[in-house]
């Protein structure tokens, strides 16, 4: 059970709720589903980290690595989690994963890490590419997710926005004067 999958799940119902309430006018075909979800989404919190784990397994073990897909929770439409909770992921999130250019997909402090996308090597093999792509990589699309989780957790003030746009200005600087000028690189070394 992954933690954005069921952030995606969550909103899901919460869209096919209010969608019906238009429609129809009723509430209650999916608060059912609403407050299972909700409920469900509990075991994803991780109570001696303060963020919310990765995976829930099959046999109810955690991985607790942390990496970027939690925002999801705390960015979409419908969050799953309180602002409480959000302000909380994103103390984490911005400590192990944010960088100049976006988000790592791994901490590097997990012994999984690779800091550099396809090892570092200048003509890296399709395997070392694959196995660096989801262990450190920045992936920038991912700034979307955080900017939205901050506006959740830390409201529309403009101490918040300033924030935003000085983590912005690296990546606005790169699509000015970097490799296809107009377009961001899809990836980044972690390092």
């Amino acid at each position: 059970k992954a933690v954005e999958i069921n952030a995606l799940w969550h909103n899901f119902a919460r869209t096919m709720t209010y969608l019906h309430h238009e429609v129809y006018g009723n509430l209650t075909i999916y608060a059912g589903y609403e407050i299972a979800i909700q409920q469900g989404f509990e075991k994803f919190w991780n109570e001696k980290g303060q963020y919310l784990n990765d995976v829930i397994r099959l046999d109810g073990t955690t991985d607790d690595a942390v990496r970027p897909n939690q925002l999801f929770a705390a960015s979409l439409p419908y969050p799953v989690i309180s602002r409480e909770r959000a302000q909380s992921v994103l103390k984490v999130v911005e400590a192990e994963l944010l960088t100049p250019m976006g988000l790592r997909t791994l901490s590097p402090s997990h012994p999984d890490y690779k800091g550099f996308y396809g090892l570092g090597k200048a003509w890296a093999n399709q395997y070392d590419r694959d196995i660096t792509y989801h262990q450190g990589t920045v992936w920038p699309w991912l700034l979307g997710a955080w900017v939205n989780a901050r506006v959740y957790a830390y409201g529309q003030s403009a101490e918040n926005f300033a924030l935003i746009a000085n983590q912005l200005k690296p990546l606005l600087k790169h699509f000015e004067e970097s490799g296809c000028i107009g377009s961001i690189s899809e990836i980044f070394d972690g390092e």
